[in-house]
């Protein structure tokens, strides 16, 4: 990010939520740092709003989870419209979910430790997750576009209604660690 969360490509128009750091980085010289508490609710982030949907594509960067929850999964991206997200579950265990595909792993990362993903998404076609180079898993996905939006740091807003008249809860489950180098092609 070295200091800057702008698209440098144009593609995006990028906003931030909260505040964000730089801090040492894995490519170029700083990364983003959210300051955001594993299992907590997430008031630091960044959205990227693209002209317009996206049907398939590849996302690629870096992430260092500072800590894992107990309690909750961690999103290192995902997008509004699609339940689509990338995320570390409690185990520290990858995976990748979209409304039209779902690759689960038996990847474990570590707290504290550099990694490379690329996620390969094609709408009614074959979807892979790599980390750090290697194919850690694939599905075949249904048609489905992703919409404009994508979170990096935090899960999109999305609201769970309860059986209870009146009861809702808007979800923003957060990552709690560093990334670097997004690309989104």
């Amino acid at each position: 990010f070295d200091g800057s969360v702008s698209d440098v490509m144009g593609n995006a128009t990028t906003a931030v939520t909260g505040s964000v750091s730089y801090v040492t980085g894995k490519v170029g010289t700083q990364a983003v740092s959210f300051g955001n508490t594993a299992g907590g609710t997430a008031s630091n982030y960044i959205d990227l709003v693209t002209a317009s949907p996206l049907s398939s594509f590849t996302a690629t960067g870096w992430f260092n989870m500072q800590s894992l929850s107990a309690t909750q999964s961690q999103y290192i991206f995902s997008g509004n419209g699609s339940a689509l997200s990338f995320s570390v579950s409690t185990t520290g265990v990858c995976y990748f979910t979209s409304l039209g595909v779902s690759i689960t792993t038996s990847f474990t990362i570590s707290a504290n430790t550099w990694y490379q993903f690329t996620v390969v998404f094609q709408s009614a076609g074959l979807c892979s997750l790599y980390i750090n180079g290697r194919l850690i898993g694939q599905a075949t996905g249904t048609a489905v576009t992703t919409g404009a939006n994508m979170r990096l740091g935090a899960i999109s807003d999305y609201t769970i209604f309860g059986g209870f008249a009146g009861f809702e809860a808007v979800l923003r489950q957060t990552a709690a660690g560093l990334h670097d180098h997004l690309e989104i092609v």
